[in-house]
């Protein structure tokens, strides 16, 4: 029971590497063979730790060992961000143009609102490394087939397509992910723990969504309908700075985990 005890307190430990080329091996002693090199800055999970020497998780399917004279030991990993840097991401604000898509009960128009949502992911986005398209930057009209054409022309690594919800009903309220093709279903799965995290909006979950941009879409894509404006309260929430930035903080976290697969 005392080894439990150890390994777990190891469990959710990592290392960062202080130098470059900072040598693995294949065993806790200076002698053994090197098994990879790594760089200032990579951080690795320890499993535990033997003598002054942890042991650590360098990919899935190989272990290794590094001095702990040469490593920082923290909590968390530092969130890596290189799975995302040069990720083809095409984002489509919903609506534009002649169409407006729904118009909210204190007269939010849709087709503003979502290209105000893209415009912000994809400054995210591209601080992160991402190379961004989006199928319109202001405020035209595209038809449906024009914005599939663009996911396939650019091979979009993913395609995102941000919409607003409406109901007859004003009392509907959450945001909901929707995929359609089974190549969909890991990004609206990864997109659901960040969103669902959102305070001030409900989450109605993943769906599977018969919409023109998914079905003829060859790329991975999801359609999120990030709150109803016909509700007049959750119009007013989604509207604002903080939503805006939490939700497209989100859809980045989204991102980033379904890259990191």
């Amino acid at each position: 029971t005392e080894q439990n005890t150890e390994q777990n307190a190891e469990q959710n430990t990592y290392v960062q590497m202080l130098y470059d080329n900072t040598n693995i091996r294949s065993a806790a002693s200076t002698q053994s063979s090197i098994i990879t090199k790594a760089k200032r800055g990579d951080q690795f999970a320890v499993i535990r730790k033997e003598g002054r020497w942890y042991v650590i998780q360098v990919d899935a399917q190989t272990i290794g060992y590094v001095a702990e004279w040469i490593v920082q030991v923290t909590k968390r990993p530092a969130p890596s961000q290189k799975t995302i840097v040069g990720k083809t991401i095409v984002i489509d604000a919903g609506h534009g143009g002649k169409d407006h898509g729904t118009t909210g009960v204190n007269g939010t128009m849709e087709k503003m609102l979502t290209l105000q949502t893209v415009l912000l992911l994809g400054e995210k986005l591209k601080q992160m490394g991402a190379n961004v398209i989006f199928t319109r930057e202001d405020d035209r009209f595209l038809s449906l087939s024009e914005r599939v054409y663009i996911a396939g022309k650019h091979q979009a690594d993913a395609f995102i397509s941000i919409h607003y919800d409406s109901a007859l009903n004003r009392t509907a309220s959450g945001l909901t992910i929707y995929y359609y093709k089974s190549i969909d279903r890991s990004l609206a799965n990864a997109m659901f723990d960040p969103l669902s995290r959102l305070t001030g909006i409900q989450q109605r979950g993943i769906r599977s969504g018969n919409y023109h941009v998914l079905r003829e879409n060859s790329r991975p894509s999801v359609l999120l309908e990030l709150g109803y404006l016909s509700n007049p309260n959750e119009e007013l929430f989604v509207m604002s700075q903080d939503y805006q930035q939490a939700a497209t903080e989100a859809i980045c976290n989204g991102l980033l985990q379904y890259f990191g697969k």
